[in-house]
């Protein structure tokens, strides 16, 4: 009966009924579809990726996630591109599944897909498919390096973006690329690991004319306030200070404590397990605005992509139609900015940025940053994590040319150590 209700140009294979049931939202019968394919041996990741989406909407995640390692632990390899012959290069991009989590989502249409959530980021706006083809390696914690079998490549792009979620993935990565020292990456799982947010406090901190705020993790399990307070005091912070729950991106679970009272607070005490505390400091703009630029390092060359003015301490994207869209004055600032970010933020701060640069030693990452009344650089955040998109150039028509040069200069150097030959140490990362 179900499969009746379904437009018969979406069901092109009887393979394909578990993943049309779900985008159609009929859960039960997707499940028992997804079950029987994998009782009589499907390797489609399709197939368990809807299964583990399933079980992660009823509430039953961790089994989601550890049944998906199991999958992707087995078959780590996916079809290639079916155009490619089986000696033929491609792009083989890496991604990982340690604590990735699995869900149920839905697509641009209002249909039901299953998604991964976290840890990487996207190439849907960086390289579309459309652009080169590729073919995806799925790492987990208990991959064999020894065992992995890989077709003809010339690079492997790792998407492996956030060691708080992917420390296992990206320690196999290590483990392989350890025993096959010829294969080049762009972006060392090595370097990766480093860029937490702890991290990049311990990498950054010293550099000249460069701001990190104190950044150290805490582990938030206890639920008394005196304990929490114990410990956050051992570690050296005094209010104001943010606490984050590690492994989140975009502001979630992020809370301002500014005095020790407001530890009790139902947003701070919702915050459990390990966390991020990181020492607050309030650097306006003009004593009116808290400011956010972001650059897009790409190869050793900085692409500019915001600058967002916002009355509210924790900038974020979502906030920029309730104040930068009716401002005429900010938007003309951010069209300086993306115009010419060296003159805009100061040959100081220019000139700390390039020592921060320096000391990321990966092919594409991210920065957060304000400048300083005094000229100095404030670093909010550092990673490969930090999404790419066209999204908020709809609204602010400006931004398009400068987000498709970030694109541009993403495949540029993905082209680039492509076209190189093969024979080069990985440990160099190209």
């Amino acid at each position: 009966m179900t499969t009746l209700q379904i437009p018969v140009p979406l069901l092109k294979s009887e393979r394909q009924l578990p993943e049309v049931l779900l985008a159609h939202g009929a859960f039960e019968a997707a499940e028992k579809a997804c079950r029987r394919q994998i009782k009589e041996g499907s390797r489609s990741a399709s197939d368990h990726m809807t299964l583990a989406a399933l079980l992660a909407r009823r509430g039953e995640g961790e089994a989601a996630r550890i049944g998906l390692q199991d999958f992707y632990r087995r078959h780590p390899l996916a079809p290639p591109p079916p155009h490619l012959t089986p000696t033929a290069d491609r792009l083989l991009y890496v991604r990982g599944l340690d604590k990735t989590r699995p869900l149920l989502g839905k697509g641009s249409k209002g249909r039901y897909k299953a998604m991964l959530r976290g840890g990487h980021y996207t190439l849907a706006y960086l390289m579309p498919l459309s652009v080169m083809a590729r073919q995806r390696l799925t790492l987990t914690p208990e991959t064999d390096p020894a065992q992995l079998n890989l077709p003809p490549h010339r690079v492997l792009l790792n998407t492996i973006s956030d060691p708080d979620i992917e420390g296992g993935s990206l320690a196999t990565f290590s483990t392989f690329l350890a025993q096959s020292p010829r294969t080049r990456v762009v972006n060392h799982p090595d370097v990766i690991l480093q860029t937490s947010r702890d991290g990049n406090y311990q990498r950054l901190k010293g550099l000249e004319d460069v701001i990190f705020p104190q950044t150290c993790r805490v582990d938030l399990s206890m639920s008394s306030v005196d304990q929490r307070r114990k410990a956050l005091k051992a570690l050296g912070f005094q209010p104001p200070f943010i606490l984050r729950e590690t492994g989140t991106q975009t502001g979630r679970t992020t809370v301002l404590v500014e005095s020790w009272k407001a530890l009790n607070a139902p947003g701070a005490m919702a915050l459990s397990g390990l966390c991020y505390a990181i020492a607050f400091q309030q650097h306006l703009w003009r004593g009116e605005f808290y400011r956010k630029m972001r650059l897009f390092v790409i190869d050793g060359r900085s692409y500019p992509v915001v600058c967002h003015f916002d009355r509210h301490w924790n900038v974020h994207g979502g906030n920029r139609l309730h104040i930068m869209k009716k401002s005429e004055a900010l938007m003309a600032l951010e069209m300086r900015f993306l115009r010419d970010w060296q003159g805009y933020v100061g040959k100081r701060a220019q000139a700390a940025l390039e020592r921060v640069i320096a000391a990321t030693p990966v092919q594409f990452f991210g920065i957060d940053f304000t400048v300083t009344a005094q000229g100095l650089l404030f670093i909010y955040e550092l990673n490969a994590s930090m999404r790419h998109s066209y999204d908020h150039a709809r609204h602010f028509v400006y931004k398009r040319g400068y987000d498709e040069a970030t694109s541009e200069a993403f495949q540029k150097m993905v082209r680039k150590y492509t076209n190189r030959p093969r024979a080069l140490s990985a440990r160099h990362n190209a």
